[in-house]
């Protein structure tokens, strides 16, 4: 026979019964904490820190402490999104394919994008040793960028569950640091369940290890052991939660297959009105869910629901019949109303385990944050960078003028090209949205996505300017006055940008996909400037100044030795020549533009650069 909460044999576990001795509980400040040095290759750190937290008033304040703990001592970043992921202890058998587009996409798309928070219950086995692994690896793809930050993922623990517990207290306890490093080496144990019995005679199970790839654990301690530990665990996550929703953040709980504990983890988390996501497909508790909503929809009245539930349980838990013990049925009967109240909470959302797994799930988060940050569905899809969705969204919404515009400033500023063509292709008038106050936002926003050789040139640009200029320019950062004397520098031509954008700041453009074509070559998109040529009125002669624009900022970059910018530049300047041959031998027409003779930025020697 098989152990109906951890799968394992029966005969392997002994019989314990809970210690009822809270009455000689002593509550005391924190003494256990630091940082775990993990053994391995990599030798990778967390910070850790044991709180008490029970029934008992005395500790009721454990979760606020440890929301202040993470953003003022260990300066986390305050999150807006928080992905509280909850499931099976074990190997969980969801598939390859479905761990990485749910898992390694995206959830960790909407981590990414957000600079959220991940919780998970930090041990070295089943979803929680998935999360980390994907947040291990989107980690390193940061780091390639050149992106230092770290992604949040905090695992919250039962202190009395955890494999070399007592160790990592004699450690902290002999070491005479104020911050003691304590190293978690391997271990032999397996970390597999922990599973909850609660007021019941239960089978004790191995302990947990704790995962490497987690940046922070919070440890909770009931003064209890194994399983008994369990449910301050739960408890206080779910508080965390809570805290976290009081101080701004976006929570929402997301269920992937997962056992008994799993249906305890949701209540808690749905008695405090956290949003919750279950993906149906991925089977075990997540199944069970789908089928008791799909029930509990059909269903008439309390008791036939009640019922229903009741059967469905046995044969999901207790195929057999055989483990169908007191414990069991003492279990079963406690879950039923717990698992009624999840199913008639009306945040909860199901998602069906296919081959339109990602986009569903994506849905599914972007509906739970519209409704609790009332924000637009078009913003959210943009941050995520999901064109999908945001075609949809567009297809399906009509949007005011003023939300394109914002979220085509968006676009542009981070580099999303899709997103910006989809834009314009649904009606946003570009004369409209580019004046020249925007083009200066433009300018300057963008300067953050750009590396310091580029500040550098612009401030090589400023050294020409009259020492009376305005007392803007004197500003460290890229505007449409800069830009100006950068690009003057370059070719002596007569000044293109003079003093408007600040005196005719609502005023538009003849052609503005022309002068966001200047922008896009000289932050080295190509993609951009490519798409923004292929908008322009004039492409021939938007293609000769690509080229011109392109072939000095890579001369300018080759003095200063910077490979990388040379490169870049050296690119886009072969593609503008690409795109110049092609106008210039479609149409012998378009060599002879009266715009392209009289255009006052035409330079004597006939380079030309506006």
């Amino acid at each position: 026979n098989q152990c109906f909460f951890c799968q394992k044999p029966s005969e392997a576990h002994e019989i314990s019964q809970p210690n009822d001795a809270s009455a000689a509980y002593k509550y005391e400040p924190a003494k256990v904490f630091g940082t775990l040095k993990f053994a391995g290759r990599y030798a990778r750190t967390a910070s850790f820190v044991r709180f008490a937290f029970d029934d008992n008033i005395e500790t009721k304040d454990a979760p606020k402490n440890a929301f202040t703990l993470l953003c003022d001592y260990w300066r986390a970043p305050k999150p807006e999104v928080v992905l509280s992921v909850i499931g099976g202890y074990q190997n969980i058998r969801m598939s390859k394919e479905m761990q990485r587009k749910i898992v390694r996409e995206s959830i960790m798309n909407v981590i990414d994008s957000t600079n959220g928070w991940l919780i998970t219950t930090g041990n070295n086995s089943g979803i929680a040793e998935v999360i980390a692994k994907a947040v291990a690896e989107r980690q390193a793809i940061r780091l390639k960028n050149g992106d230092k930050g770290q992604i949040i993922c905090i695992g919250v623990a039962p202190w009395g569950n955890i494999e070399k517990r007592d160790e990592i207290e004699r450690a902290v306890c002999a070491s005479g640091e104020r911050v003691p490093k304590i190293i978690y080496g391997k271990t032999e144990a397996n970390s597999h369940c922990g599973h909850r019995a609660r007021n019941l005679s239960v089978l004790k199970v191995p302990q947990s290890v704790l995962n490497a790839d987690h940046t922070h654990f919070l440890l909770v301690d009931n003064g209890a052991q194994r399983e008994y530990a369990e449910p301050a665990a739960i408890e206080f996550r779910a508080d965390l939660e809570k805290e976290l929703t009081s101080n701004g953040a976006t929570v929402i709980t997301v269920l992937i297959e997962g056992g008994p504990t799993t249906v305890e983890q949701a209540f808690a988390s749905v008695a405090r009105g956290i949003p919750l996501i279950v993906l149906a497909g991925t089977g075990k508790v997540a199944k069970l869910i789908a089928t008791l909503k799909y029930c509990y929809d059909e269903c008439e009245n309390k008791d036939a629901f009640k019922s229903k539930a009741f059967d469905l349980i046995k044969q999901h838990f207790f195929p057999t019949g055989s483990q169908f013990g007191e414990t069991a049925r003492a279990w079963l009967n406690q879950s039923i109303w717990k698992l009624e109240e999840i199913c008639k909470f009306d945040k909860m959302l199901l998602v069906e385990a296919n081959s339109n797994s990602r986009k569903e799930f994506d849905i599914a988060i972007l509906q739970q944050l519209v409704a609790c940050k009332k924000i637009s569905r078009l913003a959210l899809a943009v941050q995520w960078n999901n064109i999908d969705i945001a075609r949809e969204i567009v297809e399906e919404f009509d949007f005011e003028i003023e939300c394109r515009h914002a979220e085509l400033m968006t676009s542009i500023i981070e580099n999303k090209v899709e997103f910006v063509r989809l834009l314009v292709e649904c009606g946003v008038d570009m004369s409209q949205f580019l004046t020249w106050s925007t083009l200066d936002t433009l300018y300057e926003e963008t300067e953050p996505y750009q590396g310091r050789e580029l500040k550098l040139l612009c401030k090589t640009g400023k050294k020409k300017e009259n020492k009376t200029s305005s007392v803007r320019n004197t500003i460290d950062s890229l505007t449409l006055s800069t830009v100006e004397q950068m690009l003057i520098q370059f070719t002596n031509c007569p000044p293109r940008y003079c003093n408007r954008s600040f005196g005719l700041s609502d005023e538009g453009f003849d052609d503005p996909f022309h002068e966001l074509m200047l922008y896009a070559v000289i932050f080295s998109r190509k993609e951009m400037a490519a798409y923004f040529w292929q908008q322009t009125d004039r492409p021939l002669l938007s293609a000769l100044i690509a080229v011109w624009l392109a072939n000095c900022l890579r001369k300018y970059f080759q003095k200063r030795f910077n490979e990388t910018m040379v490169t870049s530049y050296a690119e886009i300047e072969r593609c503008s020549k690409i795109l110049l041959k092609r106008v210039f031998t479609a149409s012998s027409k378009r060599r002879q533009l009266d715009c392209w003779i009289q255009h006052k930025g035409t330079a004597p020697n006939g380079q030309v650069i506006w």
